[in-house]
């Protein structure tokens, strides 16, 4: 394993500017409403958060997971992470569907291995990453999409 390899826990912030009814995969098509996603994930494994964000961040890949049905179709604003050595994914799903203001939306969206109900968290408005990380209680970092 390389030494620089960062691992943890990632938050794709996703804009959906106009209502689309999206097929997600083996979970079926949904509406989705206008506004934000935010899309909860790990990268503890040998590559770490970087390769797996920069594959988020790319259009041209096979569609495999239910993050990539839905980032084919809205846009990518923010990638926000977190160093860690564990993942704490589905703490951090359940505290921000718990979060005022937000929503689970797709039940079982990326937590078909896991008893959440969804790793994917729909809010009206943008949310700012102090607010993400004060609520995660967690410093947060953003990733240069741009250098993806």
């Amino acid at each position: 394993m390389k030494d620089n390899v960062v691992k943890g826990i990632y938050i794709l912030v996703l804009h959906n500017v106009e209502l689309q009814n999206i097929c997600v995969g083996k979970l079926g098509a949904f509406d989705f409403p206008p506004g934000y996603y935010l899309y909860i994930g790990s990268a503890v494994g040998s590559g770490g958060i970087f390769p797996r964000v920069q594959r988020h961040a790319s259009l041209s890949k096979s569609l495999h997971w239910h993050i990539d049905y839905l980032r084919a179709k809205v846009q990518l604003k923010d990638i926000w992470y977190a160093q860690c050595p564990k993942t704490y994914e589905c703490q951090w799903a359940i505290k921000l569907s718990q979060w005022n203001g937000s929503k689970c939306y797709v039940p079982k969206f990326g937590a078909s291995d896991c008893a959440c109900v969804s790793h994917l968290i729909y809010r009206k408005s943008k949310p700012r990453i102090a607010d993400i990380s004060s609520k995660l209680q967690v410093s947060m970092l953003k990733y240069d999409i741009q250098n993806s």
